[in-house]
């Protein structure tokens, strides 16, 4: 079995009460905070404030998130990007339109370029490449039909049966 010195020991413990009587640094149970809430605090002076720290989502946090998605990252790698939690950056989007519609944006653009590269390498993994597609862009790459058919020629045959003449001239004698 390993010894340790005391002295070595007492040099890395913060607090010399600490140490038990043979030479061992005890460690302490911390009491556990009260879990903050959003809720307002009805005692406080300020009744209508909500408690905790101000969200520091500005515009340039905005531009980190975007930037993490321009570059194929997800909500989690956008939201780590702007210091704010997934939630948030959700609740950010509910609630701000205009920027719920950049992000949904910023994911074509890497959706398009990682469709152009599997279409590529379909050869090598034709499986990863039919999941990534169904999952990312099922209204195009659905494997599943409505039932809907659209008949695109049905005109093309009305109007010959009419008479009309499509691209041929008549030779009148």
């Amino acid at each position: 079995m390993r010894t340790v010195s005391l002295a070595r020991v007492r040099a890395t413990c913060y607090n010399p009460a600490d140490m038990s009587s043979n030479g061992t640094r005890q460690t302490k149970v911390r009491a556990k905070k009260p879990p903050s809430s959003s809720r307002p605090c009805p005692l406080c002076e300020g009744a209508g404030k909500l408690n905790g720290r101000k969200r520091k989502f500005d515009e340039f946090a905005i531009e980190r998130a975007c930037g993490a998605l321009m570059v194929g990252g997800r909500m989690r790698d956008a939201a780590m990007a702007a210091g704010v939690s997934r939630d948030y950056l959700y609740d950010y989007m509910a609630k701000n339109p205009s920027f719920a519609a950049r992000v949904k944006r910023l994911k074509i653009d890497p959706d398009d370029q990682v469709e152009h590269n599997l279409k590529h390498m379909t050869r090598s993994h034709p499986v990863a490449a039919i999941f990534w597609l169904k999952n990312r862009r099922p209204d195009i790459w659905k494997d599943r039909h409505d039932g809907h058919i659209v008949h695109e020629h049905v005109e093309y045959v009305a109007k010959v049966g009419e008479g009309d003449s499509i691209g041929h001239e008549e030779k009148v004698h």
